[in-house]
């Protein structure tokens, strides 16, 4: 599993037993701390993970995908890209890794079905890691340059 990987299940981890510490009342008498911790968080501003994916040095970043890459792994794994977590499901890993192959490195259909497909459960978890990004601004209305 890579580093990325690594650090995000131990951040899940422990946010699972803080969660389940939390609910016990176990942090009742610091709950300000808590809140006011919450607070102090979201003046940073909003982020958002985004996963990855590292093959032999190369990272291919979910959200440096294009629209080539992204139909050709909906098409492969039957679902919108939207759904596309390698996490989730080995077929959303596999379709990913295959779109980045096939488009960024030039492999064909027919190698890059074979490498993926015979990778092993745990270096195909050790590809997989994770980034936090600055979340999208929100677009409202008044942003909007609407013209007619």
């Amino acid at each position: 599993m890579s580093n990325d990987a690594q650090a995000a299940e131990q951040s899940q981890q422990l946010f699972r037993e803080f969660e389940v510490q939390l609910n016990a009342g176990n942090f009742d008498s610091k709950i300000v701390d808590v809140i006011g911790a919450c607070g102090k968080r979201l003046e940073s501003g909003p982020t958002e993970q985004k996963w990855t994916l590292t093959w032999e040095g190369e990272v291919f970043r979910e959200d440096e995908m294009t629209l080539d890459e992204i139909c050709r792994a909906e098409d492969l794994a039957g679902t919108s890209w939207a759904a596309l977590k390698p996490i989730w499901k080995g077929g959303y890993l596999r379709a990913l890794l295959r779109a980045f192959l096939e488009h960024r490195q030039g492999m064909p259909e027919s190698v890059s079905k074979k490498v993926v497909g015979s990778m092993t459960r745990d270096a195909a978890l050790d590809i997989i890691g994770m980034v936090e990004v600055e979340a999208p601004k929100a677009v409202s209305e008044s942003d909007e340059d609407v013209t007619s």
